[in-house]
């Protein structure tokens, strides 16, 4: 049982009622992703939340400071802890694939749906062959088949989720401070620091799917692959827990060049939906003709959203 299950409870019952996922975007990502049957894994330094990743880090700090000025943890305590964070980001990347529970959103369709000129895909996540759940989130030295997983996106009530994640952070060391003292006279060649690594990870893991509350309308669902620069076992053991991983390339953006994976799957058994967006002006019959002659079997369906943008 992972010390979040309880934190994470409302977004893993969200996951486990989820049949179908969309991704929404433009008719020419869509094209792609049909005839390569792959999906693509994007860089989480540039998600469109300015806050993405931050949003952790910044509450995390206050948490450790806060305990550090009350006394709550000593001054060696806080010197690990805030070490260990800064050695797990900068030690670990993630990429992400990211999809909504909604079939028909306007919110949607708007930012990531051209406008409603482009579709929204429906993903069956069983077909997808990744681990859902938390248990796809531990530290992957500990568990080297687990760097893939799809997970649900957290969105960060600071009225509600700050008292939580201090009370994590506490029962972590608490828990960290037991193991060591019961084993203080066993050689074990274990460093205080190796404890509380032990016991703060799964927590820090967080830091991917927490997000702003102001994008809670997205109702997301991540697949992240963890890259760890600095994990030799990782680097040994990725091609053979992850065959249908394959990467890592590079595209050029308007202002930036980006590194991304791409994720093989099979398009004929998973997309078993395409949504259509208001301003679309595909003929459904010519995109049916399209996927039969791909061999799919694909339901494809017009938005009922009234949709004119300025």
């Amino acid at each position: 049982m992972h010390m979040y299950n309880d934190f994470l409870k409302d977004d893993i019952n969200r996951l486990n009622k989820t049949g179908l996922v969309y991704l929404y975007c433009s008719n020419k990502v869509l094209l792609e992703i049909l005839e390569n049957s792959e999906l693509w894994l994007t860089d989480s330094s540039f998600m469109n939340d300015t806050k993405e990743l931050i949003l952790f880090d910044m509450v995390f700090s206050s948490i450790i400071d806060y305990m550090k000025n009350n006394h709550e943890i000593s001054d060696d305590e806080y010197s690990i802890i805030h070490n260990l964070y800064e050695w797990f980001i900068a030690g670990h990347h993630s990429f992400f694939s990211c999809f909504s529970c909604n079939r028909d959103s306007l919110a949607l369709w708007d930012r990531y749906g051209d406008h409603a000129q482009g579709v929204a895909i429906g993903f069956n996540l069983s077909k997808l062959n990744i681990r859902k759940g938390p248990t796809a989130y531990e530290f992957p030295i500990f568990h080297e088949d687990e760097q893939l997983g799809v997970l649900p996106v957290h969105y960060f009530d600071k009225n509600n989720d700050e008292n939580k994640i201090y009370e994590m952070i506490k029962s972590a060391i608490v828990l960290a401070r037991r193991e060591i003292e019961n084993d203080k006279n066993e050689f074990n060649g274990l460093r205080p620091e190796d404890y509380y690594r032990s016991k703060l990870l799964p927590l820090c893991a967080l830091r991917d799917i927490t997000k702003s509350n102001h994008f809670h309308d997205e109702n997301e669902i991540r697949i992240i692959f963890n890259e760890w620069e600095n994990s030799a076992l990782f680097k040994r053991k990725v091609r053979k827990t992850n065959s249908n991983l394959f990467g890592c390339y590079y595209r050029g953006l308007d202002n930036s060049i980006q590194r991304y994976y791409k994720l093989k799957i099979d398009a004929e058994d998973c997309v078993e939906q395409i949504i259509l967006g208001a301003k679309n002006n595909t003929r459904i019959k010519d995109l049916d003709f399209l996927l039969k002659n791909m061999g799919l079997h694909t339901g494809v369906y017009k938005s009922i959203i009234s949709y004119e943008p300025r």
